[in-house]
């Protein structure tokens, strides 16, 4: 099938609808500061996107939930937070 075809599975409804939700955890081990820096980072490249890039791109949802994800070994000290801290 070519990138100019489409699937006839894939309803008007289904495209209309979006990308699917994305959910983000938060991660046990991440101070502040790295958490601070994503944020900003995440507004900054949203507020460069177009209507038709905003439209297309991962709607994300963040929850309380812990992420299973391991603390990174050697991670650098401002963005890892140890188990004493």
């Amino acid at each position: 099938m070519s990138s100019e075809e489409s699937d006839p599975r894939d309803t008007t409804e289904e495209r209309s609808r979006g990308p699917k939700l994305r959910k983000i955890t938060k991660l046990s081990w991440e101070r502040s500061k790295l958490k601070n820096i994503k944020e900003i980072l995440v507004e900054r490249y949203s507020s460069g996107l177009n209507a038709k890039q905003r439209r297309t791109s991962a709607r994300v949802s963040r929850c309380e939930e812990v992420s299973p994800r391991p603390c990174p070994v050697g991670g650098p000290s401002w963005a890892v937070r140890t188990r004493t801290q």
